[in-house]
């Protein structure tokens, strides 16, 4: 199917309110995957980018940023950077964008 998957701990460190349910067809059966919201998973990057000096991350935060730049909820995602102290790397990025409609 070309998906990655990332198992979790038995604890979420985001919002559980923003889970989505996502549906793939294997075999003519239709499963439901569940998902972190896209501000959890930017914040998780984020760490990692920050954290590990990983720029690949850092690459995926912008990629990630550009497309769902419509869904994502600002407020939240601002707050979650600036908890986890990665609120100047978060800008630094929305900023190289060059989103004309900036989040």
């Amino acid at each position: 199917m070309g998906l990655f998957v990332e198992l979790v701990d038995d604890s979420l460190s985001g919002d559980k309110n923003k889970i989505r349910e996502i549906s793939v067809e294997l075999d003519n059966k239709i499963y439901p995957i569940y998902a972190i919201g896209i501000e959890d998973l930017i914040v998780d990057r984020l760490n990692v980018c920050v954290h590990w000096k990983s720029e690949s991350d850092c690459e995926l935060v912008k990629i990630l940023i550009e497309g769902f730049k419509k869904e994502i909820d600002v407020s939240y995602l601002i707050r979650k950077a600036k908890e986890n102290l990665i609120e100047d790397k978060l800008n630094e990025i929305l900023e190289g964008l060059e989103i004309e409609d900036k989040l």
